[in-house]
């Protein structure tokens, strides 16, 4: 389980609080506990934490768990839906989205 200071960790009031999380990290049915230095984390290259940010999208995207989101999240997406709807001009058609995309990243 978590810590409650990995949830705080995302405001700088629980960076300062909390040093290090505690994670449990389940590899072919073994749980493994551990516990992790923020500043440690803080430090490494951005490579490595897009490294760490994909192995922890591959590990959730292939468990079956639902993934609670916080309200705000889903306040977030009702508000922007809402606008969409509002005024759907603010959007992009479908293909033209991904021929943007496209010519953005070729």
């Amino acid at each position: 389980m978590l810590r409650d200071c990995w949830q705080l960790g995302l405001g700088a009031k629980g960076r300062d609080e909390c040093g290090t999380i505690e994670v449990a990290v389940t590899n072919n049915g073994w749980e493994i506990a551990m516990s992790i230095n923020i500043d440690d984390l803080r430090a490494l290259s951005p490579e490595e934490k897009l490294r760490i940010i994909e192995i922890m999208w591959d590990d959730l995207s292939a468990n079956d768990q639902e993934i609670p989101l916080p309200a705000w999240v889903k306040e977030e997406m009702d508000r922007r839906t809402q606008e969409l709807r509002d005024d759907p001009s603010i959007g992009l058609p479908y293909d033209e989205f991904w021929e943007r995309i496209r010519n953005r990243y070729a």
